[in-house]
Parts: structure tokens; C-alpha cells; sequence
């Protein structure tokens, strides 16, 4: 049975008939392929070096800060998009009692 191999595409031969089918032709795209660059390897790598650490921390809050104000954006977007839409007061009062937390009497 012919086989492509997942790392450098040349086509070989699979010899044996039973059990997982390889899926490199070498040894040598079987070790590249296990020391690809991925989060995974990088963080088992580096996972004693304080600086990789304080750097991947400082990356992952910046991303999780962006995110969110992305998320809050799209939310206030849908907002003003549905307020727009409303044609009486009391529609504009349910979709605020729904999309926002607001507990005050003017808009019980």
C-alpha cells in the first residue's frame, strides 16, 4: 500500500499488514515531526525558565485583555444596532432590562 508521508510528501511503501499505519517515511521526518515547533514542545521545553514564563504570562493577558474588550465591543454594537431597530419606549425599556444589568427605577 502506498503512503504519503505527513512531512516531506514522498510517496512510500508500507510493508507491514496489520497495526497503525506509519505515516513518515523516514526516521529522520518521524523526529522532525515530533520536534516541530508547537506550544505544546515549547512550553514542556522551557518549563523551568523563569523568563519564558513572566513573557508567556505578560502574552497571555494582553490576549485575554484584547478578547474582552473585543467581546464588549460586539456586545455594545448589538445594543445600539437593537435600540435603533425600536419603535416605542417600550421596547427600548425591554431590550435594556435584557442587554444590560441595569437596576434603577427609570427603567423598571
Amino acid at each position: 500500500m502506498l503512503v504519503k508521508c505527513k512531512i516531506c510528501g514522498k510517496e512510500f511503501e508500507v510493508e507491514r499488514s496489520r497495526g497503525r499505519v506509519p505515516q513518515y517515511c523516514s526516521d529522520e521526518c518521524r523526529r522532525k515531526a515530533h520536534a516541530k515547533v508547537t506550544t505544546k514542545n515549547i512550553i514542556k521545553r522551557y518549563h523551568a525558565d523563569d523568563e519564558f514564563r513572566k513573557k508567556r504570562v505578560a502574552a497571555n493577558a494582553l490576549g485575554n485583555r484584547r478578547r474582552r474588550e473585543a467581546r464588549r465591543e460586539q456586545a455594545m454594537q448589538e445594543l445600539v444596532s437593537d435600540l435603533m431597530q425600536a419603535n416605542t419606549s417600550d421596547e427600548v425599556r425591554a431590550i435594556l432590562e435584557k442587554k444590560t444589568r441595569i437596576k434603577s427605577e427609570y427603567y423598571a
